[in-house]
């Protein structure tokens, strides 16, 4: 078992690099894509979440698209005055997505919700309110229909920076 794991851990990054030399697979005028998501908050407040995400855009031109995507999530507080509280998050960004072979990398502005605590405010241990600004960076690994992402998106509330972070798998055209 062991040297099994040793073997998956040092061909891992062969299979990676042998995919992005390898031609890009063939893609649609459209991007759609579905991905169950999960993660967790950092900074002032933190939770552990998970939720879906929804991608429903176009091919703009070469390695160029041009997307919404938008990402619900349910989670708690884990920590703070408010830990234990429930807390819900929708994250609707517009992106900007370049793709060179399976790799891609995509970057926009996002208009958030958020809902659950009791009390407002980040300096309350809880998000809550709505509209919020955020950014969404997105890495994505697209293996024929197949993805794997991560999304760094920093939401703006009070003053001070609420950071979620969440990996991916699913599917997108």
């Amino acid at each position: 078992m062991r040297r099994s794991l040793s073997t998956l851990v040092l061909a891992l990054p062969l299979v990676i690099a042998a995919s992005l030399a390898a031609p890009a697979p063939a893609r649609a005028d459209f991007v759609f894509g579905v991905s169950a998501e999960g993660g967790g908050l950092v900074g002032p407040e933190q939770a552990a979440m998970g939720g879906v995400g929804l991608r429903l855009g176009f091919d703009v031109a070469g390695p160029l698209s041009l997307f919404v995507e938008a990402q619900g999530f349910l989670g708690r507080l884990t920590s703070g005055p408010q830990g234990g509280t429930a807390q819900g998050l929708m994250w609707n960004s517009l992106m900007v997505d370049l793709h060179f072979g399976p790799l891609h990398l995509g970057v926009g502005p996002s208009l958030d919700l958020a809902w659950g605590c009791s009390a407002g405010g980040v300096g309350q241990g809880c998000i809550s309110g709505a509209p919020l600004f955020g950014i969404d960076g997105r890495v994505a690994l697209q293996f024929d229909h197949f993805v794997i992402s991560v999304d760094a998106h920093p939401t703006f509330i009070d003053g001070e920076v609420s950071t979620g972070i969440v990996g991916g798998l699913g599917w997108q055209l």
